[in-house]
């Protein structure tokens, strides 16, 4: 884990706060879980990485988004008082165990 960067806010600012991550950290993706509203979160980010790329912020108005789906519940999967951030963090490390990269062996 490099960061929590929990936010509340609007969808447009929850959304340039996942771009503002994404590029600070030099990401692949953003990981967006798709069962309940995430077809929202997903034009969400797209639409601010455009807006930041409008603004200047950013050299192109392009990210890449990898959709999950859950097969159980949040409270299923991770309960710990604060299972939004847990989930989150689960979900990104699902997705870096799945991340194949050549490490070459002197």
């Amino acid at each position: 884990m490099l960061a929590d960067r929990t936010t509340t806010g609007s969808p447009a600012q929850w959304g340039e706060a996942a771009v503002k991550c994404h590029d600070d950290f030099d990401a692949d993706d953003v990981v967006v879980e798709i069962n309940f509203g995430g077809d929202m979160a997903t034009e969400v980010v797209k639409q601010a990485a455009e807006r930041v790329h409008q603004r200047g912020e950013r050299e192109s108005n392009m990210i890449r988004i990898k959709e999950v789906s859950a097969s159980r519940g949040k409270w299923d999967r991770a309960v710990d008082g604060s299972p939004n951030r847990l989930d989150a963090a689960v979900w990104g490390l699902t997705r870096l165990s799945k991340v194949i990269t050549y490490i070459p062996i002197a």
